[in-house]
């Protein structure tokens, strides 16, 4: 399965990385095999689009080392990464 980044989430791992040097990479991997392995059994919730209109993505929770939600669609062989938030921020989920 491809997984493919959008620029959101290229830019908030580059954000992370400026940071802490070797955070981004860590997370990038992190993200690319846990989606390799699981993706599409995560918890679905609802988020605005552009147009603010509901849709509805994955959310998964990456681990304790990396405090980090990732929030992805799944496009027939593709996995999209929509956006990464650390898990203390504001999520980008409806309430």
């Amino acid at each position: 399965m491809k997984i493919r980044w959008t620029e959101e989430a290229v830019s908030f791992l580059e954000a992370q990385e400026s940071v802490a040097p070797g955070v981004g990479g860590r997370i990038l991997v992190e993200v690319e095999n846990r989606l390799a392995r699981f993706a599409g059994i995560h918890v679905v919730v609802p988020i605005l689009d552009a147009e603010n209109a509901p849709r509805h993505v994955f959310r998964m929770f990456l681990s304790r080392r990396l405090p980090f939600k990732v929030y992805y669609v799944v496009e027939a062989n593709t996995v999209v990464v929509l956006a990464i938030r650390h898990a203390r921020q504001r999520p980008i989920e409806l309430q």
